[in-house]
């Protein structure tokens, strides 16, 4: 059997390939809908198959125009969607776009076209470009995870009926893993500046109750700034779960039991609705990070290394599951990648020496 020519038939930018051959002596010519020469050697050749084996109502629908969405169309449809947030959807987009980029992709192409050779093809130029690293994995898986957002079963739910994307095209989008990343070692506040904090920090109250609240009850800087008097229970914290005032990152509310001596403290307040005080958001955004760098605590988000430092004391003294819970994360599996380890190392063995 001679091969099938692939020939185009304009030099326009985007043109689609066309597919000629012969079956029993009859000359077919056929838009294969692409100008990636691979794809379309494929659809050629199932196109051939289908002719030589009589099969013409898949010939017939081989040769319509099909409705399968375009990029365009699916990031238009992805941005009119009510959720995620703005700007949380203009991240997965541009994430889109850089796979698209990388593989001489352009908003008029189909969907169909998308595969799993686009993301380990985007996987090989992003290392290259970046030289290679740990941080240019992370980058790039994180990229990937984005992008791969606007096939969540959500979304494809909300397209609906109107927006044709190939089941096949989807499966094919997710079946590359991830690149391989090295687990960094998330640095704790040490007991030196622990106790530093302690020491120095009732001096300054509205610093100090902003440090209890992430010390004790391991909240979030948005946490603390929201928090108020009436989420607090005698010794205990509830944090989220009245939706009109303030909702959690995960969006699910959660309870902390706080020392007696933290209650107490949290209360003395002079602000009649929020914990921290009047000056609640420069206390939690800019004065009390400075503090704790100036007192030993890590550099990079010292605050959020106190709510990783609460998060470990609880998996250590109570079980991986109490810190999820306390921490307010949607699966277990952020809570022990990202966030917490046991902080008690194993039994030394005994030395012959």
């Amino acid at each position: 059997m001679k091969p099938i020519k692939l020939l185009k038939r304009s030099d326009a930018k985007g043109a689609p390939f066309y597919a000629r051959f012969k079956v029993r002596k009859k000359a077919y010519l056929w838009s294969t809908k692409t100008d990636d020469i691979s794809l379309a050697r494929k659809r050629a050749q199932n196109y051939r198959a289908a002719v030589i084996a009589d099969k013409f109502s898949l010939v017939d629908r081989m040769n319509t125009v099909s409705t399968v969405a375009t990029f365009d169309q699916l990031i238009a449809a992805y941005l009119a969607l009510l959720t995620p947030a703005p700007k949380t959807r203009a991240v997965n987009v541009s994430a889109m776009r850089a796979i698209m980029a990388a593989n001489n992709l352009i908003g008029s192409d189909r969907l169909d076209r998308l595969d799993a050779q686009c993301v380990t093809r985007f996987q090989h130029k992003s290392l290259a470009a970046a030289g290679g690293g740990e941080s240019a994995m992370v980058t790039c898986n994180s990229r990937v995870r984005c992008a791969r957002s606007m096939f969540s079963k959500r979304a494809l739910y909300c397209y609906g009926a109107e927006l044709k994307i190939p089941e096949e095209t989807v499966k094919a989008f997710f079946r590359v893993p991830a690149l391989r990343e090295s687990e960094p070692r998330r640095e704790l506040p040490t007991a030196e500046a622990d106790a530093k904090a302690h020491a120095e920090l009732p001096a300054h109250p509205e610093h100090y109750r902003a440090y209890l609240l992430a010390r004790y009850g391991g909240l979030r800087a948005g946490e603390i700034v929201a928090a108020r008097r009436d989420w607090l229970d005698g010794e205990k914290l509830y944090i989220g779960g009245k939706t009109d005032e303030f909702n959690t990152k995960s969006r699910r509310w959660r309870v902390v039991a706080l020392p007696p001596r933290v209650a107490e403290l949290l209360t003395l307040s002079d602000d009649p609705v929020f914990l921290v005080g009047p000056n609640r958001v420069r206390t939690v955004r800019v004065g009390l990070p400075a503090y704790l760098k100036d007192m030993g605590f890590p550099k990079t988000k010292p605050l959020h290394s106190i709510r990783r430092q609460f998060g470990s004391e609880v998996y250590t003294q109570f079980g991986p599951r109490q810190a999820r819970d306390a921490l307010g994360h949607s699966t277990q599996q952020i809570t022990d990648r990202h966030y917490c380890r046991s902080l008690d190392a194993p039994k030394a063995l005994a030395f012959a020496g």
